[in-house]
């Protein structure tokens, strides 16, 4: 699928392009019935709710509480269980997977009384997996290839390549953690992200190039032994 970008800026050396208008109709364009592809679809939801069936987009409409846009909570990162999530966060990068009854959002320090806390919320880098009941909280930093593990609270930045448990227990990774990696990211490219590349920040969609050239280079590895040395030399 060929997007048509109309400039570019730099995020930590990666080259980030900005997802317009005119992209999400291509994208739309390239689906089962075109660009009434979401038209059919709310269409088919609705039927269903009658019967009781919910969707995935459902559930995040219904059960969850996220800033991002819904087109990119459901078409560039992974939410298998998308019950209780609250996502109120400046940065969010590509092929990231959210668990059910995730909070992450701003720890107070810097609200103001209106409730604005843009750029005091946290920043969250590509090929990170967080795990159920986990909390991150204020204005901190997740680099890339990270796990959250289950119910932990992180609250200071953590590196790339580490596994945060417990209360903000940060330790490198190990061989059967960047096999947990490899499992998402599969699931990623073979279901849930429709969008290679689409991350969000600030308020806005954009699809990190530099990103897309690591993907390609891991997904060509899964099957050999090679994806582990890969994962560390390229992150």
């Amino acid at each position: 699928m060929k997007f048509i970008m109309h400039s570019i800026i730099k995020n930590n050396n990666s080259i980030l392009k900005p997802f317009t208008k005119k992209d999400m109709y291509d994208f739309y364009c390239g689906q089962k019935l075109g660009i009434f592809n979401p038209i059919a679809k709310n269409i088919l939801y609705f039927f269903n709710r009658l019967i009781g069936k919910f969707s995935n987009e459902d559930r995040i409409n219904i059960a969850c509480l996220c800033e991002p846009p819904k087109f990119f909570l459901n078409n560039g990162i992974m939410i298998p269980h998308a019950y209780g999530i609250t996502l109120s966060i400046d940065e969010i990068g590509c092929d990231c997977l959210i668990g059910q009854n995730v909070t992450i959002g701003t720890n107070g320090k810097n609200i103001r009384f209106n409730g604005y806390t843009t750029n005091h919320k946290a920043r969250i880098g590509n090929l990170v997996r967080i795990y159920a009941n986990a909390v991150i909280s204020g204005e901190i930093r997740i680099g890339d290839c990270v796990i959250v593990a289950a119910s932990s609270v992180v609250t200071k930045d953590v590196p790339s390549k580490s596994i945060v448990y417990g209360n903000n227990q940060i330790k490198p990774l190990s061989a059967h953690h960047i096999e947990y990696l490899k499992s998402a990211l599969y699931h990623c490219y073979s279901q849930y992200v429709k969008i290679p590349g689409l991350m969000y920040k600030d308020e806005k969609m954009y699809i990190n190039t530099e990103y897309l050239r690591k993907r390609v280079l891991l997904i060509k590895s899964m099957e050999t032994n090679a994806f582990s040395t890969l994962l560390n030399e390229l992150f």
